[in-house]
């Protein structure tokens, strides 16, 4: 990594990102070696996952197809300095997880000053909050929580 993280700065980026692809807010995240420019993160997360048919009963969650944008501030603790630790999320995470990239701009071996920018849009399922009057209602779409552990190293 060009960047060093903190292992709070590690913990609060993979936090944000994973909850904002709609991991559900009971995930763990271990993040050590931090401080190099090699930190692990040890990642334990679940996530919406379709089921069909007879399955279909047991589901309990609702959830929708949501587009994620990941970009400089949004969500909030990723900055412009980021880039880099977003290409390695889209290219070892996400590309493990049941979640489709829309599109990426990740310029980031660019000189320091010109790489301000990088954009990461992705598909995924995230929990539908419900309204009051479904709350007491079976799921109308069926979706169950599916769990992924997961240790990255990202370098």
């Amino acid at each position: 990594m060009p960047q060093r993280y903190s292992c709070d700065d590690l913990w609060y980026r993979f936090r944000v990102i994973l909850l904002s692809i709609g991991a559900n807010p009971d995930l763990k995240v271990v993040p050590y070696h931090c401080d190099s420019h090699s930190p692990k993160v040890q990642l334990q997360f679940s996530l919406p996952e379709p089921v069909n048919g007879a399955q279909a009963r047991f589901a309990d969650l609702r959830a929708v197809k949501d587009t994620i944008t990941l970009e400089p501030g949004h969500p909030m603790p990723l900055d412009a300095a980021d880039c880099e630790l977003v290409r390695q999320i889209k290219d070892e995470l996400l590309s493990e997880l049941p979640v489709r990239v829309l599109s990426a701009e990740l310029s980031c071996a660019a000189a320091p000053t010109t790489h301000t920018h990088f954009r990461l849009s992705l598909q995924a399922l995230r929990a539908d909050a419900p309204s009051k009057s479904a709350a007491a209602a079976p799921p109308a779409s069926g979706v169950t929580q599916a769990s992924t552990s997961s240790a990255k190293q990202q370098r």
